[in-house]
């Protein structure tokens, strides 16, 4: 596999996508990347050898952050069901906002 075929599916996968899907299908082409090479590590070993840090102090730190903003968007999204009572599994949580009835207008 050369260095070029990863840039091509992920270029294939961005072009022939409506607007407002391109972040979730980017999301989801990078969850398989990532899925592969945490199955297969000496695939990525080799087609690009990065030295990783093993400082547990900064994978603490990023962890934390990590968690702090899933907590803070999670209290976030529950704060909107409740306030607008919304029920997820049929209701679009941010219907309301101005960035997704522009986008739904744009691919209608």
């Amino acid at each position: 596999m050369t260095k070029g075929t990863c840039h091509s599916v992920d270029f294939y996968c961005t072009i022939h996508i409506k607007r407002g899907a391109w972040l979730q299908h980017r999301a989801q082409t990078l969850a398989l990347w990532i899925m592969f090479v945490m199955t297969v590590p000496q695939f990525a070993d080799v087609l690009a050898p990065i030295p990783t840090t093993h400082n547990p102090t900064a994978f603490f730190v990023v962890s934390l952050l990590a968690l702090a903003s899933n907590v803070a968007l999670a209290a976030y999204q529950f704060h909107r069901i409740r306030k607008l009572k919304l029920n997820p599994p049929k209701d679009q949580l941010y219907a309301d906002t101005k960035a997704y009835q522009r986008i739904v207008e744009e691919n209608k």
